[in-house]
């Protein structure tokens, strides 16, 4: 919520209306180019039916900064323009989560590979957000039991219990956003 104007801010309520998402498509990209991932496998529908999603590119390793100081900057600013805090999106398929789960990301670089270097890329971004706005502006979501657009992990018990050690170390809002997982989340809020 943003204090000064004391407003809820809109999500496509109307159609006009900001959309508070990027689109992952190539077509809804301002630029043009093809959305950014973990890798340039092109996922199909979530639902099975409908076409498959733009082929995403591969981020190069050396442009993996420029995206974390991203967040960070767009942390920065909407804590600047009145916001209570910020939610890192780590789930339902979106780039953190591609990054997470062994299903999506084929990397073979330090962002790839074992839990560790396949969670680097979030813990990054999560300790450049909370190092911008502090920890207890920062909610973070998780959903790794989830199977979204092929975005799935084969352990998600080892890969949620790794998030939440990472967490623990700050003092950030973990949620997460499937109702089948309530196992799961009494254990983050637990441990937290």
């Amino acid at each position: 919520m943003a204090k000064e104007k004391d407003l809820i801010t809109p999500y496509n309520y109307t159609p006009e209306s900001p959309s508070p998402c990027r689109s992952t498509e190539k077509e809804g990209q301002s630029d043009g180019q093809a959305p950014i991932s973990s890798t340039d496998k092109q996922m199909t529908s979530d639902v099975g039916t409908g076409p498959a999603y733009s082929k995403p590119r591969r981020l190069a390793t050396e442009e993996i900064p420029g995206i974390v100081g991203d967040f960070q900057r767009a942390a920065r600013n909407a804590v600047e323009a009145g916001f209570d805090g910020v939610e890192i999106h780590g789930s339902h398929g979106y780039l953190l989560e591609q990054f997470m789960n062994d299903g999506t990301n084929d990397r073979d670089d330090e962002y790839g590979g074992g839990l560790d270097n396949r969670c680097r890329f979030a813990v990054e971004v999560i300790d450049a957000v909370f190092c911008e706005v502090g920890a207890r502006r920062v909610g973070v979501t998780l959903s790794p039991f989830a199977d979204f657009v092929e975005c799935a992990d084969a352990d998600p018990v080892a890969l949620a219990d790794y998030m939440v050690r990472q967490l623990n170390m700050h003092e950030a809002y973990v949620t997460s956003r499937f109702w089948e997982e309530t196992e799961c989340i009494l254990y983050m809020r637990c441990v937290c």
